[in-house]
């Protein structure tokens, strides 16, 4: 009978046990490990984030890189690589963002977690050889000298420009960016920081821009010659800054005429309007311009550059011959009113020297 009181009673400890510790039991947690606790130089080893959690997490390093400067997890474990630097000890930090929760929503503030990883560096030491039958067996022991490893980091630590905002924001491992400038920028600042000092950087410094797009490259190059190339799209704002009217549509001087050929025929100028200067094209008889509509269609438009007006949208070969034929048969015309008006006047000098000299004639007889 007391046998089976006592085993009873140790049933209900047990169980009661069970349940406090049931109780106990976190809701959720937050953990990072790292694949292992040394690494080469310039080696690489993985991390996880994660945990019965959800939510968005920076991650940070020291003295290396990260293939992804964050994560999103959801009661899983992301893995991110991370490349060590060349001596010393890698530390990478895992912050979870605003909004972090637990698995049933509710808000889930763990703090940071921290790994660190070393960074085993080879030491140098000595090494001797055997006395040989010619060499004395007292001979100094020579010190093997070990070749310094270069640093093979060729990223940034920062990059901006003097004008306009980089799309998407900087971050190191983004190698690709975009920026957009007023019509009237001329030119640029870059100015980039890489995060190895012995690292040289080229393509910073005032860059000249032309309308449209505008490539500019900053070029690292790591201490061991590994390089990277950072590309910037600098955009300048093309749009027109004259307007002419032609059949009550307003036609834009295009600005940019980059890969636009020169007609046969015809020569490029400068021509002033509304205090702007603009391109032209003339072949001595008369103006194109190059201009775009509301639908965003380009084409050549005949102009009248003394009254700055447009009369003629056709600048096929037959139309230009028959405005060529126009100017030529507008030449002709003049030159014979020229001719016609000299004959007229030649002959009425005749006419009047002839009355002349007959009404001097006439006073003599009277005489």
């Amino acid at each position: 009978m007391n046998l089976k009181r006592n085993v009873f009673l140790i049933l209900q400890i047990i169980l009661i046990m069970l349940t406090l510790w049931g109780g106990t039991v976190e809701a959720a947690n937050f953990r990072m490990t790292a694949s292992t606790t040394k690494v080469k130089p310039n080696g690489s080893f993985t991390i996880s984030v994660g945990g019965d959690c959800i939510g968005r997490v920076n991650l940070k390093v020291t003295n290396g890189t990260l293939s992804a400067s964050s994560v999103w997890v959801e009661q899983n474990y992301q893995k991110v690589t991370v490349k060590a630097g060349n001596s010393g000890s890698v530390v990478v930090t895992a912050t979870p963002a605003t909004g972090f929760s637990d698995a049933d929503a509710n808000e889930y503030k763990p703090g940071s977690r921290s790994v660190k990883v070393t960074i085993n560096s080879t030491s140098s030491g000595t090494t001797s050889t055997k006395p040989s039958t010619n060499q004395s067996t007292n001979s100094e022991k020579k010190p093997q000298i070990q070749e310094e490893q270069k640093s093979s980091n060729n990223l940034l630590s920062a990059l901006n420009v003097s004008n306009g905002n980089l799309e998407p924001n900087f971050d190191a491992n983004i190698s690709e960016y975009q920026v957009k400038l007023p019509k009237d920028a001329q030119s640029i600042l870059v100015n980039a920081t890489s995060q190895d000092k012995k690292a040289t950087i080229k393509g910073t410094g005032e860059v000249k821009l032309e309308l449209g797009e505008n490539k500019i490259e900053v070029a690292v190059t790591a201490e061991n010659g590994s390089k990277k190339v950072y590309t910037i799209k600098a955009y300048v704002d093309e749009t027109p800054q004259v307007y002419l009217k032609y059949k009550e549509e307003e036609i834009g001087i295009v600005r940019n005429l980059k890969g636009l050929a020169t007609p046969e025929g015809f020569s490029k100028k400068i021509h002033t309007i509304n205090e702007y200067q603009v391109d032209i094209f003339d072949n001595g008889n008369f103006s194109m311009i190059y201009g775009i509509n509301s639908q965003g269609i380009k084409n050549f438009y005949i102009i009248d550059v003394e009254k700055n007006e447009l009369y003629s949208s056709d600048t096929s070969t037959e139309c230009i011959k028959c405005e060529e034929l126009a100017k030529q048969v507008n030449n002709k015309q003049i030159i014979i009113y020229v001719l016609v008006v000299f004959l007229l006047f030649s002959i009425a000098g005749i006419i009047f020297l002839i009355f002349k000299l007959k009404k001097g004639k006439s006073n003599e007889k009277v005489h």
